[in-house]
């Protein structure tokens, strides 16, 4: 089964190191919390003559650790250009998906398996994938990029509430910073 959700708006917050390798190739190990979120079912529904709002709202909050291999290139004396990709691993530190019950709004934890009377988003906290960004450092230190994290792995959990369901993680951030 695949569900199609809508994408929401989070943060990254964070840091990498640039370690040069030689000339114009850099490895970038990072530290980044980064909310991801996403919804779904925008709209209303029926229920004995009454109409409710109906969006479940997901926002799960990881731990990513990339390891980036970036390639720079000066486009002129005060702009560099550089292109990044690698692999990351992402760890959930936490996140609540947010939804409608007979007009109530019911929070619960996004991550672990549901359980009699504690519902649970039935998600894994373990996800990998890749990175892929562009970007362009001015004047020696100030930072503007884009970059997308595609998730490789199935969070959702195998078991009977999410059974041959597929559930990937997918990120596009707009990146500002100033590299010391």
């Amino acid at each position: 089964m695949t569900i199609d959700l809508d994408s929401r708006v989070g943060f990254q917050l964070g840091g990498i190191v640039d370690i040069p390798l030689f000339n114009g190739f850099y490895i970038q190990p990072g530290l980044f919390v980064t909310s991801r979120g996403a919804s779904l079912g925008e709209g209303k529904f029926h229920d004995e003559g009454k109409y409710y709002d109906y969006e479940t709202k997901i926002s799960p909050i990881y731990l990513n650790i990339p390891v980036l291999a970036s390639f720079r290139g000066d486009v002129c004396d005060w702009c560099n250009l550089q292109f990044n990709v690698g692999p990351y691993i992402g760890v959930g530190l936490g996140g609540k998906v947010k939804t409608p019950d007979e007009g109530v709004t019911v929070k619960f934890p996004f991550f672990g398996e549901s359980a009699v009377n504690e519902p649970r988003g039935d998600m894994s906290r373990f996800d990998m994938g890749l990175s892929f960004g562009v970007g362009a450092t001015f004047i020696k230190h100030w930072y503007v990029g884009f970059q997308y994290d595609m998730g490789l792995t199935n969070i959702a959990l195998d078991n009977h509430e999410m059974r041959g369901t597929k559930v990937h993680n997918g990120n596009f951030a707009i990146q500002v910073g100033y590299n010391f």
